[in-house]
């Protein structure tokens, strides 16, 4: 490989890294330059020289994720490798559909939104809400008998797990058709838990991936839940000794 000599230290470096080597021989931060979703962007080589608190503020003035970075010519891995770091914060998905309706001019009147959760409140009780998936999949869809002898929609595979456990151990099941209201982001919402033990007045929720408004509706919870999720899903027998409880 071809080597160039630095005028400032008189060191052989690689045709590849001289522009870099020189940058740091002048006491300037270590760049480089790159192709990136069809513009160069100027990216230091560590995300702690930039400065995210510029990049915060000009975020926060209700600027999207990637008008940050062509503002600032920078990558969006810089931006993720600093989240990660904690050097820069994102909205939550909350805040963000409440600006993208602010941009779009699409914010739904008080009937609409009436209309709304009854429409969602029935999708529910008729077993038709589909959960999202990670990875933006949605679950797939089981159809099976509760102890009722009534038709049940579940939705994934770990639901499906836990309805077959409850009936080969004859425990008494149906799907939940109260609602409990909870407060969330100062707003009160309903929460449907997934199942509901007949026997015992003890309700079952089954979750993959935890949220804040997951945690916000179970600590508010009035009665006895029982969260299956990654850390017991393999081993349900202890649903067997609930009567002893």
């Amino acid at each position: 490989m071809k080597k160039t000599l630095c005028d400032s230290c008189n060191i052989l470096v690689t045709n590849n890294n001289i522009k870099k080597h020189k940058n740091i021989c002048n006491g300037k931060p270590s760049i480089y330059i790159r192709h990136s979703n069809g513009v160069f962007v100027r990216t230091p080589t560590k995300s702690e020289k930039f400065d995210w608190k510029a990049f915060q503020a000009y975020y926060d003035d209700n600027h999207t994720f990637m008008d940050c970075c062509r503002k600032f010519v920078i990558s969006t891995t810089l931006v993720t490798n600093a989240i990660k770091k904690g050097l820069f914060k994102t909205r939550t998905r909350s805040e963000t559909a409440r600006l993208r309706g602010k941009y779009n001019n699409r914010f739904h009147t008080e009937e609409c939104k009436q209309k709304i959760s009854k429409s969602m409140r029935k999708a529910v009780l008729e077993g038709r809400q589909k959960t999202t998936a990670p990875y933006g999949d949605k679950c797939k869809l089981y159809e099976t008998i509760n102890s009722l002898g009534v038709k049940e929609i579940l939705q994934g595979g770990w639901e499906k797990k836990v309805a077959d456990f409850l009936n080969l151990n004859n425990i008494a099941w149906t799907r939940s058709k109260k609602s409990f209201t909870y407060i969330f982001e100062s707003k009160e919402r309903e929460y449907f838990p997934d199942f509901y033990l007949l026997d015992y007045d003890v309700y079952i929720e089954v979750k993959g991936m935890k949220t804040k408004k997951d945690k916000a509706k179970w600590s508010q919870f009035p009665k006895k839940l029982i969260i299956i999720d990654k850390t017991n899903i393999d081993d349900l027998d202890f649903l067997k000794f609930l009567s002893f409880q």
